[in-house]
């Protein structure tokens, strides 16, 4: 948040860019979203990644976004638990814009689902002991957890936890579903569970092609939020086709386009409603396990038992 808004006036102020795929995070989103939809002419932006739950009411017109909300990760996470049987959840977030978001949602909907509910809060950026706290879970009786938090830290938390004993479930969000977490978190981030509206690309059907490219070109399985910002570049390139074709393209006509769009991508079909979210129908979010070192899709979280 404190680099991106040179960042984007380096954007907004070269007239050759016409279109910003990102920020990538939520952080980033708040601090400079603004100055992107305030530009004359707007710049149409498209996030790929930044989850929050309130960035869809900011009021900004310029802005998309193409995955399900933290809103709609952290109920559909709540409501998996409870339909598979937790009791008692402590839900733990990293004093972070994107894990208080997700896991204040996740809270409110277990309460909702009848489960009782702990809540804590450990700031990432000043933490480096995870003991206490995973102590503090373990003597609180929880028989599952829920961390709101990035990789490095769910890490650090699944090692905590598994030297003091946890031995109920462990469910985190998309910012934690990273190869940083199954590199740094070892054996203790097997059994990890992971919400994440995103598409597991090396087993959707319609990701194949794409799956097998990326592998050719960097050597590497794609990521986290990789097929979606491959969508996101080419529903810009569609919308790009369809502003030439209607008479020139221009940061206000693209923005037209962009909005107008209903674009068949390898994860969804891409409709904007007016507030730059996806239409909610054409939402998925999905859940991840890590067995073996590996971090696997297992479904749609709406169909598992």
């Amino acid at each position: 948040p404190t680099k991106a808004p040179a960042a984007a006036t380096m954007l907004i102020s070269n007239p050759q860019v016409i279109a910003t795929i990102g920020p990538a995070f939520s952080g980033e989103s708040l601090a400079v979203n603004k100055k992107f939809c305030d530009a004359t002419p707007p710049m149409p932006i498209v996030t790929a990644s930044a989850s929050k739950g309130t960035l869809q009411d900011q009021g900004w017109k310029c802005w998309h976004r193409i995955i399900p909300n933290d809103n709609v990760e952290g109920s559909q996470g709540a409501d998996w638990l409870a339909r598979t049987g937790a009791k008692k959840v402590y839900v733990l977030d990293d004093a972070s814009p994107y894990g208080q978001g997700v896991a204040q949602t996740m809270a409110k909907e277990l309460k909702a689902k009848h489960v009782s509910v702990i809540t804590g809060s450990v700031p990432a950026t000043t933490t480096k002991n995870y003991d206490p706290i995973a102590n503090t879970i373990v003597n609180s009786g929880a028989d599952a957890l829920f961390y709101g938090g990035y990789d490095a830290n769910t890490a650090l938390l699944a090692k905590a936890l598994q030297g003091a004993g946890f031995k109920g479930r462990k469910l985190t969000g998309n910012g934690s579903k990273d190869s940083t977490f199954t590199k740094n978190a070892g054996s203790a981030g097997n059994g990890w569970y992971f919400t994440c509206g995103c598409q597991d690309a090396t087993t959707a059907p319609s990701a194949k092609a794409f799956a097998v490219a990326y592998k050719a070109k960097w050597g590497e399985e794609p990521s986290t939020y990789s097929p979606e910002a491959y969508d996101a570049a080419n529903l810009i390139m569609d919308a790009m086709s369809k502003a030439e074709s209607a008479g020139g393209i221009t940061r206000q006509s693209l923005l037209t386009a962009i909005n107008n769009e209903d674009y068949k991508g390898i994860t969804t079909t891409i409709k904007f409603q007016s507030n730059g979210e996806v239409v909610p129908s054409n939402l998925i979010v999905n859940l991840f396990e890590q067995k073996n070192g590996a971090i696997v899709g297992l479904g749609n979280i709406n169909t598992l038992k």
